[in-house]
């Protein structure tokens, strides 16, 4: 397997979790807390083939006045990430504030 470096698409799956409301505080407290659950789940499941990266502000850090903030959910394994992923989207919710939404970019072309 000539294509097993570096640890980006093919050979690795990604997913960008993207937070969004109107103050970013209350944003990267619930990213955070994003990052913390799957951080629980990967422990509490043994996911040794999944890795959580940030969260972070987005580098386009606001679009029309909504905050935004990321993270990134890395595994070498489709499958694994998306039973994580469907996981995350059925049981994780956001505090009910700040206008919150949580968007999941599968395989993303660009981390904008």
């Amino acid at each position: 397997e000539g294509r097993s470096s570096p640890p980006y698409p093919p050979t690795t799956r990604l997913a960008n979790v993207i937070v969004s409301g109107l103050d970013e505080a209350v944003v990267a407290e619930a990213a955070q807390s994003a990052a913390n659950w799957l951080q629980r789940l990967v422990a509490v499941r043994s996911l040794t083939n999944l890795t959580v990266i940030g969260p972070a502000p987005c580098p386009v850090d606001r679009i029309q006045q909504r905050w935004r903030w990321h993270l990134l959910v890395r595994s070498p394994s489709g499958p694994v990430l998306t039973n994580v992923l469907q996981y995350l989207a059925s049981r994780f919710s956001l505090p009910d504030r700040a206008a919150l939404r949580m968007t999941i970019d599968r395989d993303p072309t660009s981390l904008l």
